[in-house]
């Protein structure tokens, strides 16, 4: 199980690598379309590599070697995915949070006061930037000056209702 984890580790390290050098070289229009092709190409490598790969791996110790190749493989891709997960999370949280947007505005600009702050970040600009984003990933379209949600916009708004009543955040705002 252990070696599954540690390919996964080492995959999900490349990916990310890779996708910050691809960012750095140029930037994509769409990262999250380059976080889940990254990915992806990586998920059918995995079995090959457990496959190929000696039980211990050169470097564990032989009670962790000891299981069967379908736990270890299935282990290690729930690991693998759940590294995707908590990755586009941290991504995520770093692109898009408004609070380090300032904060990092703050430090750029010592002494800034509310007036500065107000006038880089309008509500009018980050709502135009988020109906934008959800536009591009194709959650909703603009029609004849009106906003409406896709099929996969209805979809995932379904999923996040859903989602906000199983966890009582209420009906969101």
């Amino acid at each position: 199980m252990l070696k599954g984890i540690v390919i996964s580790a080492v995959l999900t390290f490349l990916w990310i690598t890779a996708q910050i050098a691809i960012v750095h070289l140029r930037k994509p229009r769409r990262f999250f379309a380059l976080l889940c092709a990254l990915f992806s190409s990586t998920v059918p490598l995995y079995p090959l590599l457990y496959l190929l790969t000696p039980a211990d791996l050169f470097v564990l110790p032989p009670a962790c070697a000891r299981s069967s190749d379908a736990l270890g493989i299935v282990t290690g891709l729930v690991a693998h995915l759940l590294f995707f997960f908590a990755y586009v999370e941290v991504f995520y949280y770093v692109e898009r949070s408004v609070t380090l947007r300032m904060l990092v505005e703050v430090a750029r600009r010592p002494g800034c006061g509310i007036d500065d702050l107000r006038s880089h970040y309008r509500v009018e600009t980050m709502v135009e930037e988020r109906l934008n984003a959800m536009r591009g990933n194709g959650f909703i379209g603009l029609s004849e000056g009106v906003w409406r949600l896709t099929r996969r916009g209805r979809r995932f708004a379904r999923v996040c209702i859903l989602s906000r009543r199983v966890l009582n955040l209420g009906p969101g705002q």
